[in-house]
């Protein structure tokens, strides 16, 4: 029975002293009891240790220390620690409502067929206060699915998911030479190997921060630290257009307000120039030009392109 079945839980964590208590209490408050922990610090400089050491010394969780090398190398380790037949991911800042896993563990024992299963999310500031909630949704193939990741159409997955341990020998974990978006690079690489699904239930809340990317120079290195992801993509799923994530990604840049005018407008037309047929960036330089002060958050959820 699954429901008997150990699921190992991995938290990276770098400098996160802060918030980790409460996403490790989130794990140990779950209806869902038959957990063990994993926390990987990816070379911390804070108190961390400090903050665990009462869950050390009481055999809550299995805390491993590396030298910083970023997330996907730090989720590999505590996938190589890992007892479960399933495996689970929270970071963490994140948390879990009480019920996460055991609703997750019973969608899989109705739906054997499934290998990996998502969830909905509710979206809160540092504080965890409430914003909004998130919803994503999964296409019918397999090729739009990965599309999908691929065009960041399905976001905020990494504390949702849980997975066989056995997808392992397939999809070994995640590339360690990617610093950004390896968790979309997973997904795409299980999606295709494997069945997914998503759970239309909201069981997380995410935190997220204010940018601190007020500066034009740190808003353009955006498409910079994406391009090693798209380019290993693009190399392995031939049937992706490079230049429709690249014009993507330039349409979120012209609608960032903290940028000049300027900017936001160049940003735009260097999104025309990759793919002309997004009407949305239209709308952006006319609100420029003509002031209209239009908001483009109620765009933020609707899809790039059909």
């Amino acid at each position: 029975m699954l429901n008997s079945s150990l699921v190992s839980v991995i938290i990276p964590l770098y400098n996160s002293a802060k918030y980790i208590k409460d996403a490790i209490n989130s794990v140990l408050d779950q209806s869902f009891k038959n957990v063990e922990i994993i926390i990987v610090d990816d070379g911390s400089t804070d108190n961390i240790i400090e903050v665990l050491s009462d869950y050390i010394e009481n055999n809550q969780i299995s805390y491993y220390y590396q030298e910083n090398k970023g997330a996907a190398s730090a989720r590999n380790l505590g996938l190589t620690k890992c007892k479960g037949s399933f495996i689970s991911f929270l970071d963490s800042d994140d948390l879990w409502y009480k019920n996460k896993l055991q609703l997750q563990i019973e969608f899989l024992e109705q739906n054997k067929h499934i290998d990996l299963l998502l969830t909905n999310i509710e979206v809160t500031n540092q504080k965890g206060e409430f914003l909004y909630f998130h919803s994503n949704r999964l296409p019918n193939t397999k090729q739009k699915i990965i599309k999908a990741f691929f065009n960041s159409k399905i976001i905020m997955n990494t504390p949702t998911i849980i997975f066989k341990k056995s997808i392992l020998n397939q999809v070994p974990g995640f590339n360690p030479t990617l610093r950004y978006r390896e968790d979309h690079l997973f997904l795409m690489d299980v999606a295709f190997n494997f069945n997914i699904a998503i759970l239309d239930k909201f069981l997380i809340k995410r935190r997220i921060f204010k940018s601190s990317t007020s500066h034009s120079l740190n808003v353009s290195s955006l498409l910079e630290i994406q391009k090693p992801f798209i380019e290993l993509a693009i190399s392995k799923y031939n049937f992706l257009n490079k230049n429709i994530e690249i014009a993507r990604i330039y349409f979120e840049m012209a609608k960032n307000k903290s940028l000049l005018k300027v900017y936001r407008i160049k940003y735009a037309f260097y999104s025309i120039f990759y793919f002309p047929f997004n009407w949305k960036v239209y709308l952006v330089i006319l609100n420029e030009i003509l002031f209209l002060n239009f908001n483009f958050s109620h765009l933020k959820h609707k899809k790039w392109l059909k």
